[in-house]
C-alpha cells in the first residue's frame, strides 16, 4: 500500500512539474500569438441540441479559462451546424493564431470581478439561442508558481540531500548519518548501521 501511494503521489508531481513547464511555454509563445486548446460535445436530446465545450487560451501573458453551454431549439440553422459542422468536428482542438499586425491585444471584460492576476466573468451570450459562458483569467506567472512550488521543493530537498551524501562519502564520513568512520577504515556505520559502499553514494 505504501508503495502504491509513493508511486501516485510521484505520478502527481511529475505532471504538475511537466504541467508548469507547459505554462511557461505558453507564456513565452503567448506575446506572438494566441494558443487555443478546445473540447467539445455536441448531442440532440428531443427536440434541442445541446453543446458543451471546455477551452483553454493563452494570449499575451494570461491564461483564459472557459466552460461554456449551448441550447438549440427546435432545427435552425445553428443546430444542424453544431451537429453536422465546425462545431462538431474536430471534438478536440488545438490550434495556433499568429498575431497580426492590426491586432491590439485582448483586454478584460467590463464586468469582470477578481483581484490582481486572478479574474472571472459570466457571459449571457447573444442570440436566438440559450447560450452561457463562465472565463476564469490567471496570469501566466502565477499558474506556473503554483504548478512548480511542490516539485520544485521536491527537487531542491532531493538535490540537497544527494549532494551531502556525497560530501560525506568523500570527507570519509557514513553517507547515511555523517559519522566519521576515517578511523575504522570503512565498513559498515557503527551509528547506524549502514554499509558504505559507492552504490551508497547515489
Amino acid at each position: 500500500m505504501r508503495r502504491a501511494w509513493r508511486i501516485i503521489v510521484g505520478a502527481l508531481r511529475g505532471l504538475m512539474a511537466a504541467l508548469c513547464v507547459l505554462v511557461v511555454v505558453l507564456w513565452a509563445r503567448s506575446y506572438a500569438g494566441r494558443d487555443v486548446m478546445e473540447r467539445r460535445w455536441v448531442w440532440r436530446d428531443g427536440e434541442g441540441i445541446w453543446g458543451r465545450s471546455v477551452a483553454v487560451v493563452s494570449r499575451e501573458g494570461r491564461l483564459r479559462i472557459s466552460v461554456g453551454w449551448t441550447v438549440v431549439a427546435g432545427k435552425t440553422d445553428v443546430g444542424e451546424w453544431m451537429l453536422g459542422g465546425g462545431a462538431q468536428r474536430p471534438r478536440f482542438l488545438v490550434r495556433r493564431e499568429k498575431k497580426q499586425p492590426w491586432d491590439f491585444g485582448e483586454e478584460l471584460p467590463r464586468d469582470v470581478k477578481g483581484w490582481g492576476p486572478v479574474h472571472w466573468s459570466k457571459y449571457p451570450g447573444l442570440g436566438p439561442w440559450m447560450e452561457e459562458w463562465l472565463n476564469v483569467y490567471v496570469d501566466h506567472w502565477l499558474a506556473a508558481v503554483v504548478l512548480g512550488v511542490w516539485p520544485g521543493w521536491w527537487g531542491v530537498r532531493r538535490g540537497g540531500k544527494r549532494w551531502r551524501r556525497w560530501r560525506w562519502g568523500r570527507e570519509g564520513r557514513c553517507v547515511g548519518c555523517g559519522y566519521d568512520l576515517r578511523g575504522t577504515g570503512g565498513g559498515r556505520c557503527s551509528e547506524c548501521g549502514r554499509e558504505n559502499t559507492t552504490a551508497g553514494l547515489e
